[in-house]
């Protein structure tokens, strides 16, 4: 037996065996409950059977092919609109602009009022700020007077040579032997202090060379800031039990000082030899003594020859020093 069935809007007919139909009706039957759910799309995609009969099983046949091709196109709908969503979700993410952190206003400290100090404190207060600046500025000079590098001046005398032979590799205490070695230099022969001045000569030989060699690995300038340095440091410790006397640096690069008009006056008196039967100290006395009762035109010659020597003196600092007096 042969079924007619035709779809809404399209009038296709289409021709089934009946034993073709029964078979997959069985095989089709457990999927027409849940598709039937979709009460939405039922009322759209309802098909017109020609033939009336409702318990066919070619009419169940005829549902469940209607109904799973409903709900596939249903699911694709709804699987595109979640992907086109989350797209726009995401270009939407990317193209906002993250938002500026607004920095924190740092917290106020409360400031706290400043004590008043006694008279006591602040007198302590400003001793230790003395002594930290002492501090410092005695660092600083001892590093310019170069008296770390400085080698050993030449000696003057046979008697410190004969000591440091003596005490060459002695171990133990310096004070209990120097009566002993005193006794010995005085005991020595005529051979022997000609030994001992041949040997003194030859190591100030050595000294001398070694101190003129350090001396000009210096420039002019740095012998000139050594040497003021070293002044300042006697100056700087001059209330100590033991101050700092450290002897200027010999150069015969540095720039004489001007003269003064009296400085000229007294080395012209001192050259004419009228005072050389004086003391150092009465030579001095008596050319100040003349230089005072000396009248305002005799002055002037030795002030203008005073004038003269400072000229000479910037003009020598820029060229020997690099920089003026």
């Amino acid at each position: 037996m042969q079924f007619v069935f035709a779809r809404r809007g399209r009038r296709v007919f289409q021709r089934l065996n009946l034993r073709q139909a029964a078979a997959l009706s069985t095989r089709a039957s457990p999927a027409v409950e849940p598709i039937r759910r979709v009460s939405c799309l039922s009322n759209a995609r309802t098909a017109t059977v020609v033939v009336k009969s409702t318990h066919s099983p070619i009419t169940s046949l005829s549902n469940v092919n209607q109904w799973a091709r409903c709900y596939a196109t249903a699911a694709a709908e709804g699987t595109t609109s979640k992907t086109a969503a989350k797209k726009t979700g995401a270009a939407a993410k990317k193209s906002a602009k993250p938002k500026a952190k607004t920095a924190k206003k740092p917290k106020k400290k409360a400031v706290k009022p400043k004590e008043k100090l006694t008279e006591e404190q602040l007198a302590k207060k400003k001793a230790a700020q003395d002594k930290k600046k002492l501090k410092e500025e005695l660092q600083r000079s001892k590093a310019e007077s170069l008296a770390a590098t400085e080698p050993k001046p030449p000696l003057s005398h046979t008697w410190p040579l004969f000591i440091k032979k003596r005490l060459h590799g002695f171990k133990g205490s310096v004070t209990t032997q120097l009566s002993t070695i005193s006794a010995e230099f005085k005991n020595l022969s005529s051979s022997e202090r000609e030994e001992l001045s041949r040997e003194l000569e030859q190591s100030n030989q050595e000294s001398t060379r070694a101190y003129t060699e350090w001396v000009n690995s210096h420039t002019p300038l740095q012998i000139k800031n050594a040497n003021t340095a070293r002044r300042r440091l006697a100056l700087l410790t001059a209330d100590r039990a033991n101050p700092i006397k450290l002897s200027q640096i010999k150069d015969e690069r540095q720039v004489k000082h001007p003269r003064t008009p009296f400085i000229i006056f007294y080395k012209e008196r001192i050259s004419s030899g009228d005072l050389k039967h004086l003391s150092l100290m009465e030579m001095s006395a008596q050319a100040r003594s003349e230089y005072n009762e000396l009248s305002e035109s005799e002055k002037e010659k030795y002030k203008q020859l005073a004038q003269q020597d400072s000229e000479r003196y910037r003009r020598e600092c820029k060229e020997v020093y690099g920089q003026e007096s």
